[in-house]
């Protein structure tokens, strides 16, 4: 994994950590629900941005369906039907792609990023 984006992993955990904390201190403390709200809402924001920069470095990604015939073993490429690779530019279209499989099919998902 590159640098960066384990730095920004790191930052988004620490984001998540001190939502928890400040919200465990307001309720210690007698605190503002504004300013509390402002806070959270300024730490979930950084949040979706770093998401955001770290999906950029995933996309697009190549999914290759390799089909098997029906209960044979995948391993054996004797048994191989035929192969469809799929582009993904985003996380919707890579859950439409999942939702699209049929999940009851002797299937091997490669993902090539």
């Amino acid at each position: 994994m590159y640098t960066r984006e384990i730095e920004l992993m790191k930052e988004f955990d620490r984001c998540d950590d001190n939502i928890k904390e400040f919200t465990q201190m307001c309720d210690l403390a007698k605190y503002d629900q504004s300013e509390v709200d402002a806070y959270i809402d300024s730490q979930r924001s950084r949040m979706d941005e770093i998401a955001k920069e770290l999906d950029q470095g995933m996309y697009p990604k190549v999914m290759v369906e390799s089909h098997f015939k029906q209960w044979e073993d995948t391993r054996d490429i004797r048994h191989l039907l035929y192969v469809i690779e799929t582009v993904v530019s985003n996380r919707e279209e890579e859950r439409d792609f999942y939702e699209g499989l049929d999940h009851e099919a002797n299937i091997v998902l490669t993902t090539k990023l």
